[in-house]
């Protein structure tokens, strides 16, 4: 009994020990086993004891540790600059997360860190979603840094909330108040805001100082009718004054530091400013929409005071927003028609704005009125300097060249600009190039076409290794190859709302030249095999039959191929079996193809309507009153009924017919839900409904412009007479 193996010291009987011969032997063998395994079990327990007393004194000294750790609730009466001790701190409403400057309300913690020499400061918690910000102090540094969001990673992006206009487009008002519209389709972490009054497009600078009385920022309330106002939803949050620095041109720059408030997608908020100048100092107007007042006081104002709605705002206010790292970014390189210049809400109304919108992307649009590619071919230039500090974007899109193609530049001149433009957003902003082909005008002379289609179809060859080219000016033309009348704001140069929104519409589809001529392939193909299936042809010669095919003789009979053979250089009925059915195609016969120009147009076949077009039709004249519009147009394509309003507005309000049609454009169904109108500066929509052949828009506020399309269908005859003038 003198082996010990066990992992407890117990002995164990090996293959060589000797078992006793006698009782006794035995028994004293036994004893010694049992007083060896008591002796263990005593030791074992002896041990475990100890590692319990280890453990609860770990324990104990872990509690102790989170006791000093955790530093309690605070109650407002310190601001986070001031909170240095090291601990765990909670926080636990709104008021109190304002109170210490937490970047995240209405509750959360916050940790102070040692590290070093400095200090870390991680305010953790869920507004809108679970976030995490950190900052610290410089080492051996008493000033903290800016809270940034630690849980994901970020990036910084421009977002320009006005855009600048030519040189003569600036006022002089010593009082302003301006509630400026803002939302994006991707949601941010915070941002900064910026104030100039400085021109971009013309690097003019404005000179003299400006004194801000209040800039504060806010969710956009809505009316009792579903409208949005120009009133905050809720109290605003005061972002404070903005502080101001000289950059290097002398000019000054107004800037409101980081703020920490998470910014949802799709959320409208208002950026309400308000400021006064010196008697007589001229100040910037960019393009841009917003509410525009008098009062600088009233900036903070829930209830906004009489304010009036421009597309025009004074100074260059932009933002730069912190966005998660996988936000898309596309940029926008154009001139006045790419800044919205002509529409309801310029930025917001900018066919690149609404593509960005709705691809869930981030627009920066550098889009100056009056700007030529020349304007852009210097890369040392602040414009580009002004995009490039934050990084490089996802695309950008090449519009800017309307201005260059109607002067007195030729093809050869646009190439050379267009390709040392590329070279720069290639070295700046974005590796990938997509053209925005250029839209007409609606007064071109028969030379600046020639060159403008010229350019569009270089635009095609995609130079500059570009990946697409997008056709919108094809979208945008009306029959007489100008700017359609339908699109034009009025000014014959730039488009409207619509206008814009078509244009969106064909970067949103991806309907490039090569798209849409992809499109147009396969819509052939579709066509020929439902031709082929569904009717006879006619015999040709040298054609290859299959057995039973089906044809139509020279004579009009309907035969069918005897065997599986080509057909010869004339027609032999040897081959074909006459059909059990009719032998005459009667309708083929004496069906003739008759186009009338009398009531729009019409093609019928054996008195059948197989094409019919009235073309737009403007009938203002015809509102019923209290209804006023700056255009309502009215179109019957086929059995397709269509209606374009813009400026809509009336003095009644609720269920309001807007136009009555009449014969040969009133719809099928007694009522339907055929379209929606929307306000472009609020994105108030409102449902309209063809009744008894009237136009009713539903739920309509008083004096409120509204504009969109209604379709709809119709099984009444072609009309006798067109209503209205010619649009």
């Amino acid at each position: 009994m003198t082996t010990f193996t066990t992992p407890h010291s117990l002995p164990i009987l090996e293959t060589t020990d000797k078992i006793a011969a006698t009782d006794d032997g035995l028994r004293q063998d036994l004893n010694a086993i049992s007083t060896a395994a008591n002796s263990a079990i005593t030791a074992e327990g002896v041990r475990a004891e100890g590692a319990a007393k280890d453990h609860a004194d770990a324990a104990a000294e872990a509690a102790e540790a989170a006791a000093k750790w955790y530093r309690g609730v605070l109650d407002g009466d310190v601001h986070l600059n001031d909170l240095t001790t090291p601990g765990l701190y909670e926080f636990l409403n709104s008021t109190v997360a304002a109170a210490i400057g937490s970047p995240i309300s209405p509750y959360g913690a916050v940790e102070v860190l040692d590290v070093g020499n400095s200090t870390i400061q991680r305010v953790s918690g869920t507004d809108v979603e679970p976030r995490v910000f950190s900052r610290g102090t410089e080492s051996g540094g008493a000033s903290w840094g800016e809270f940034r969001r630690t849980d994901h990673d970020t990036k910084t992006v421009l977002y320009q909330v006005s855009l600048p206009g030519n040189s003569g487009l600036k006022e002089v008002a010593p009082a302003r108040h301006v509630r400026a519209p803002f939302k994006i389709a991707a949601g941010a972490d915070g941002f900064r805001l910026y104030f100039r009054n400085y021109n971009d497009q013309t690097s003019t600078n404005y000179a003299g100082d400006i004194t801000f009385v209040g800039v504060y920022f806010g969710k956009r309330a809505k009316d009792a009718a579903g409208v949005y106002t120009n009133d905050f939803a809720e109290t605003p949050t005061d972002l404070g004054l903005p502080a101001r620095t000289t950059l290097t041109d002398g000019s000054y720059r107004w800037a409101i530091g980081t703020k920490n408030i998470q910014i949802e997608a799709h959320t409208e908020y208002l950026i309400s400013y308000g400021y006064t100048t010196p008697e007589g100092q001229e100040t910037h107007v960019g393009n841009g929409g917003a509410y525009i007042g008098v009062v600088p006081g009233a900036a903070s104002y829930t209830d906004a005071s009489p304010m009036t709605w421009s597309a025009t705002m004074p100074l260059d206010v932009y933002l730069t927003l912190l966005t998660p790292e996988d936000t898309p970014v596309y940029g926008y390189l154009g001139s006045s028609t790419a800044a919205g210049v002509g529409t309801t809400h310029p930025v917001w109304d900018a066919f690149g704005w609404r593509h960005a919108y709705a691809e869930g992307a981030i627009p920066v649009l550098l889009a100056h009125s009056g700007s030529a590619m020349t304007s852009w071919d210097d890369s040392s230039d602040w414009k580009w300097g002004k995009a490039r500090v934050y990084g490089r974007m996802d695309r950008l899109y090449f519009n800017v060249g309307s201005n260059d193609v109607y002067s007195t530049a030729t093809l050869a001149d646009l190439q050379t600009r267009n390709t040392d433009v590329a070279k720069v957003i290639r070295s700046q902003v974005a590796d990938q190039i997509f053209y925005v082909n250029i839209a007409p005008r609606a007064a071109e002379a028969a030379d600046i076409k020639t060159k403008r289609l010229a350019y569009n179809t270089w635009l095609d060859t995609l130079p500059n290794g570009a990946l697409a080219t997008y056709d919108v000016a094809s979208v945008v033309t009306g029959a007489n190859g100008s700017l359609d009348a339908l699109y034009d704001s009025g000014d014959g140069v730039h488009l409207n709302s619509l206008g814009q929104a078509k244009t969106a519409e064909v970067l949103i589809r991806g309907s490039s030249r090569a798209a849409w001529a992809a499109a147009d392939s396969a819509a052939l193909a579709e066509a020929k095999a439902y031709a082929d299936a569904t009717f006879i042809p006619a015999w040709k010669a040298t054609t290859a039959y299959t057995l039973g095919q089906r044809v139509i003789a020279p004579n009009g009979d309907i035969v069918s191929a005897k065997v599986a053979f080509t057909s010869g250089a004339s027609y032999s009925a040897a081959n074909w079996d006459a059909s059990t059915q009719d032998g005459r195609i009667v309708v083929l016969e004496t069906a003739k193809v008759t186009i009338d120009t009398t009531v729009g147009t019409r093609a019928t076949a054996a008195g059948v309507l197989i094409f019919g077009d009235t073309g737009w039709r403007d009938v203002k004249a015809s509102l019923p009153a209290g209804v006023t519009a700056t255009n309502i147009w009215i179109r019957r394509l086929g059995s397709q009924v269509m209606v374009n309003v813009q400026g809509l507005s009336t003095t009644t309000g609720g269920i309001v017919t807007i136009y009555s049609a009449p014969v040969g454009f009133r719809p099928d169904a007694p009522s339907i839900r055929a379209g929606v109108l929307s306000t472009l500066d609020t994105n108030a929509t409102r449902v309209v409904s063809p009744f008894a052949g009237s136009i009713r828009v539903l739920s309509m506020p008083i004096n409120t412009a509204f504009e969109g399309s209604v379709t709809f269908h119709t099984s009444e005859a072609w009309p006798t007479t067109l209503p209205g003038t010619a649009a």
